[in-house]
């Protein structure tokens, strides 16, 4: 045991050497990178904006278009769970309609406007006005089917 010790500790001494000295690539930029000598994935590309009180009239309010307002927490399970379904959607639906997340603790004046007392809350807006929503972590069909029928001819799904 002890000689694996010993071995450990010579090799984490030889790596803190040569990183002081200078002889470690500064080009690599992440541990995935090292261990696999590929670069990390950058951040996908999010089709969301995430809205609060400063920027929701002009995202919202005057989008010109269909508004999907996604009212979540981070501490909130069913919220994450929906998540990439909302992702997608936003992808889907980019020319289309606007897809927002409102975190309530960040926004608790929306909230209340919109009585995200319960969430995952998904509100559909026309013109800034509400005109359906969903509560709960719902199938991905059962949120694009609303939105696609806001889209289409500005009626709510049934």
């Amino acid at each position: 045991m002890t000689h694996i010790f010993n071995r450990l500790t010579a090799v984490v001494g030889l790596s803190t050497m040569a990183l002081l000295s200078g002889c470690v690539d500064s080009e690599v930029n992440s541990v995935s990178e090292v261990a696999t000598g590929e670069p990390e994935p950058s951040e996908p590309e999010h089709y969301y904006i995430n809205v609060d009180e400063s920027n929701f009239e002009e995202v919202v309010v005057n989008a010109g278009k269909p508004v999907l307002v996604d009212f979540w927490a981070p501490w909130c399970g069913p919220c994450r769970m929906i998540a990439p379904s909302v992702e997608e959607i936003a992808a889907d639906y980019k020319d289309r309609a606007v897809v927002v997340k409102i975190n309530v603790d960040e926004a608790p004046e929306l909230a209340q406007r919109y009585e995200a007392t319960s969430i995952p809350l998904l509100v559909y807006l026309r013109d800034g006005e509400k005109v359906d929503q969903l509560v709960g972590a719902v199938p991905k069909d059962q949120i694009e089917a609303k939105l696609a029928a806001l889209v289409s001819d500005g009626a709510p799904a049934e």
